[in-house]
């Protein structure tokens, strides 16, 4: 069956592009933020050396793509797009490298001139792993590759190789990041048609029903789950329609929300007294500096949703030889980009 995956900012982290890259700006200097090595190219040179095809073992389709042909009449490759990118990370776990899995997965590309474009790809997305030679969950792609690549240099390598951009930057946060930034922030509004629980969240968590002022936990607790439970007519039953898809379209809507937070703050001063907290509970690869964060901090701030360009993708259920369930994209994400983005042939040919 197709879903229709509504992927915006999507996730845990899908945010920090717009708020966790201006706190680093605003708070203090970047070193107070733990800092990652990225060298894309190790990664890379993984999927030079690895025959991804005939190490899958699985018989779903590769997702590598060919470059995708310019539409007739489109623009010329020498008018390149030139952007600069930003692959942002959610982790299940702290950030002890290879010890979590990306939770979500998001893409920003930050354009020289014309207005961002935000999209996400699903954490359960069967891709080449070069350093499993065959495929995974593109989450698996933060356990890294022992000395080889390091889990984002992996993960970075793997969204190339899906999307055929470049990924410049890498931005991460946990579980707990995520609750602080929205406490910072004075919680997000939340609205449900009936009273709400998952004790696989936790056992106490819950929404009464209605809209409610969220804090971080209870935030927290609505996209993380998946088997959310409503109570209707006194009886407690699954919410039809639930899966990671729907988790993600959750994260969004709070991910706008606090976008918008942002673009309230009346002052650097006024925005560093809500984000002094922030920068332990992130990662940030070496590739970021000072001046560009400062660049991408008031540039993002005056941002509306609307002036987001977002791109959605279908996609579709998928069961492995070895019985994992997982999702597969029903057409190549550069195929989608060149559609759905006016410029979107001459970003892939940027670079």
């Amino acid at each position: 069956m197709t879903r229709r995956s509504k992927l915006l900012v999507a996730g845990v982290a899908g945010g920090l592009l717009l708020i966790g890259a201006g706190a680093a700006a605003v708070v203090g200097p970047v070193s107070e933020a733990e800092r990652s090595s990225f060298d894309p190219d190790r990664g890379r040179d993984l999927l030079d050396d690895e025959d991804a095809d005939e190490a899958a073992g699985d018989d779903a389709p590769a997702v590598t793509v060919e470059s995708v042909e310019p539409p007739e009449g489109g623009p010329s490759p020498a008018e390149d797009v030139a952007y600069e990118s930003v692959l942002v990370l959610g982790s299940d776990a702290g950030l002890e490298e290879g010890d979590e899995r990306a939770d979500a997965i998001a893409v920003g590309l930050l354009l020289e001139e014309g207005e961002p474009v935000l999209f996400s790809l699903p954490r359960d997305l069967w891709v080449d792993n070069p350093c499993e030679g065959h495929r995974t969950r593109l989450n698996a792609g933060l356990y890294g590759c022992g000395s080889d690549a390091s889990g984002i240099e992996l993960t970075a390598a793997m969204v190339e190789q899906v999307t055929q951009l470049t990924i410049d930057h890498v931005v991460e946060m946990d579980f707990e990041g995520f609750e602080t930034v929205v406490d910072e922030f004075g919680g997000v509004e939340v609205c449900t048609d009936n009273p709400v629980r998952d004790p696989k969240v936790d056992e106490d968590w819950g929404l009464p029903g209605g809209c409610v002022d969220a804090d971080g936990e209870q935030a927290l607790g609505w996209v993380r789950s998946r088997g959310t439970l409503e109570e209707v007519d006194g009886t407690w039953r699954y919410k039809d329609g639930v899966d990671d898809l729907t988790r993600i379209e959750r994260q969004q809507e709070l991910m706008l929300e606090l976008v918008s937070s942002v673009g309230d703050v009346g002052s650097a001063y006024e925005l560093r007294g809500r984000l002094d907290t922030l920068l332990d509970q992130m990662r940030l690869s070496d590739t970021l500096d000072l001046v560009r964060i400062t660049d991408l901090a008031w540039s993002a701030r005056g941002l509306e949703p609307d002036d987001i360009r977002r791109v959605s993708f279908d996609v579709h259920d998928h069961q492995t030889e070895a019985g994992a369930e997982v999702l597969l994209l029903d057409e190549p994400v550069p195929d989608v980009l060149v559609r759905e983005l006016e410029d979107g042939q001459r970003l892939l040919d940027a670079r």
